[in-house]
């Protein structure tokens, strides 16, 4: 029966394959040609075909056109694998292989779901982290190795976003970013090398546009929330401060379980509960079978001495001339 044919179709399935991302598609190809045509002739005819690649065949009556031929047979074919066991368990087993899956793609969602929430939560609280970013950026002033830590503690923030924060408001951001225009004028209205952390005029300066900004976040996440229609500066906004991996509002990997609210973490465990008993319930897989099967019929063009660039005439897809009687006739399907 077919199944037990199948593995048959491994002598071909089972040579070198020659990756095609890996350079050339077309020399790839006729190089997994070359291997199977080899298979097929030296290991049932007893004849070198693979010579006839580049040239007509020294020795033997084998043209370069009876090796295009069947190149193309090959050239005609995919490659798959075949389970070697009834459907109703393959669907069973690809049933619970899907179910791990499914559940995998819930772990993901619900932590991905965590962490916006904490970024969100960070975006909240835009204000006191501009406030403390600027206050860590002047300090720096006069002494370039200050901690974050020091001014996180005093705020009750969290250090690594003081940090991220103190990197974004700088530089070219406040060139560009037309939602820092006033924390860019009030920053520029300051001595670039005097610590002014504990200037009352200085931090009341900067206080009314970290409000500004506040805002403005405030804002965009309501849009979002209320599912509104978003305008593309708004848009800027919410990716460059809350969701890309570099904005100010980005959470660490290892601070994502850390800073998750107890009922995230408790629906992480349940989660990943339920995925290991998922992945028990799989067992051992179906037996298969490197095959190949039936691919969209196309013939070859001879290779003219084994260049894919270099095209003569079609060989139409049949087996060799000199092992037919009569005249080979071309492969109908």
């Amino acid at each position: 029966d077919r199944m037990a044919r199948l593995p048959a179709l491994g002598f071909f399935a089972l040579g070198p394959v020659y990756y095609a991302d890996a350079g050339c598609a077309p020399k790839a190809q006729a190089d997994e040609m070359d291997d199977r045509i080899d298979t097929l002739t030296r290991g049932f005819l007893g004849l070198t075909v693979s010579c006839a690649r580049c040239h007509d065949h020294k020795f033997d009556p084998i043209p370069t056109k009876d090796y295009y031929a069947l190149a193309g047979v090959f050239a005609s074919t995919e490659y798959f694998e075949a389970p070697l066991a009834p459907t109703d368990i393959v669907a069973a087993y690809d049933l619970r292989v899907a179910r791990v899956k499914e559940q995998e793609k819930a772990i993901e969602d619900a932590k991905n779901d965590t962490e916006r929430e904490i970024r969100e939560s960070l975006a909240a609280q835009t204000e006191k982290y501009a406030l403390a970013a600027w206050k860590l950026q002047n300090k720096r002033k006069t002494d370039v190795k200050f901690s974050a830590a020091t001014i996180a503690k005093e705020n009750d923030l969290r250090e690594f976003a003081v940090e991220a924060w103190a990197r974004f408001l700088t530089g070219e951001n406040l060139q560009k970013k037309a939602y820092l225009t006033a924390w860019k004028d009030a920053v520029a209205a300051q001595d670039a090398k005097t610590d002014l952390s504990s200037e009352p005029s200085a931090l009341s300066a900067v206080q009314s546009a970290a409000a500004q900004l506040q805002k403005d976040v405030t804002v965009a996440l309501d849009m979002r929330h209320k599912k509104e229609a978003i305008d593309k500066p708004t848009e800027e906004l919410l990716r460059e401060i809350v969701d890309d991996n570099m904005a100010p509002c980005s959470v660490p990997k290892d601070q994502v379980d850390k800073l998750a609210s107890s009922d995230r973490r408790k629906l992480s465990d349940e989660l990943k509960k339920e995925l290991e008993s998922r992945k028990k319930q799989v067992g051992e897989k179906y037996p298969i079978a490197h095959c190949i099967k039936d691919g969209a019929a196309k013939n070859l063009q001879v290779y003219r001495r084994g260049n894919y660039k270099d095209l003569g005439d079609e060989a139409p897809r049949k087996f060799l001339e000199i092992l037919s009687a009569g005249e080979a006739k071309p492969f109908s399907q």
